[in-house]
């Protein structure tokens, strides 16, 4: 009873157990300790004679003692598959990695082609870029050169034009003249006809007027009287517009004739 009444007891319980701790280790340093001995003087005898040894010293030197191609004998033998499949696959690795070197080679050579390709690109579009350059201005001035070429008309010279003042006064031929058109003979300004205020034909007097049929008619070498009536005065208002310079386009503004008609009125007359 007495023996429990200590147990239950918490310091007696400590103190035991403290105890039995350094009993554990105390025994535990003997046994090291003989066999560090032990091993000390196996190797100072040599092989006269060895006492006995403990545990897992006893057997590492039963072990030391079996004559090496025994040991080698009494190891389990290496399977030869196994050593055929670990040479298998340092060859494939190595195969492998040659590949792979291969192929960086490769793209770091068709990294640097498409890098010079497209440096040549970029000088090749510079370049168009400013040949493109000069090549625009000059469409630029060719259209406006050709833009009153495509009205018909060309330019009209400074001091050509009628004044603001009411002078009717037709333009000159030089200054206005069809584009393709055959320079016609100059004629002064201050002898041209008058326009009729509605604009639409030369105001010439009667007397005059048959004198310029006479002379146009004589001149392109058509027979006005097997023309009708109203043929030849109509030709020869296209003739008499066409010597005072005036385009196609004008005179059949002028005349109400077709812009064709006058067009072929006129090409019968240089071809006669």
């Amino acid at each position: 009873m007495d023996v429990l009444a200590l147990i239950d007891d918490p310091k007696m319980r400590t103190l035991l157990i403290a105890a039995a701790t350094i009993a554990a280790v105390f025994v535990l340093l003997r046994i090291m300790r003989g066999l560090a001995r032990g091993d000390t003087g196996s190797a100072s005898r040599g092989n006269a004679g060895r006492p006995r040894r403990f545990g897992e010293a006893a057997a590492r030197d039963s072990l030391s003692e079996v004559p090496p191609a025994v040991a080698a004998h009494q190891r389990p033998e290496r399977p030869q598959a196994l050593d055929d499949w670990e040479v298998r696959m340092h060859e494939t690795a190595r195969e492998l990695i040659g590949r792979i070197d291969a192929k960086l080679a490769a793209l770091q050579a068709l990294t640097l082609d498409a890098d010079r390709a497209a440096a040549r690109l970029e000088q090749a579009l510079a370049a168009a870029a400013r040949s493109a350059a000069p090549a625009a201005s000059d469409d630029a001035s060719k259209m406006s050169d050709d833009a009153p070429a495509a009205s018909g008309v060309l330019p009209v010279a400074a001091g050509a034009m009628p004044s603001a003042t009411g002078d009717t006064a037709l333009l000159d031929a030089a200054a206005v003249r069809p584009l393709g058109e055959p320079r016609r003979k100059s004629v002064p300004v201050g002898d041209l006809p008058e326009l009729s205020p509605e604009g639409r034909e030369p105001h010439v007097p009667q007397s005059d007027q048959a004198d310029a049929l006479r002379t146009a008619g004589d001149r392109s070498g058509l027979d006005l009287s097997a023309m009708p009536p109203n043929e030849p005065r109509r030709h020869e208002e296209v003739y008499l517009l066409a010597d005072y310079g005036f385009g196609p386009a004008e005179i059949a503004h002028r005349t109400g004739v077709p812009i064709g008609e006058v067009e072929l009125i006129l090409r019968l007359r240089e071809k006669s």
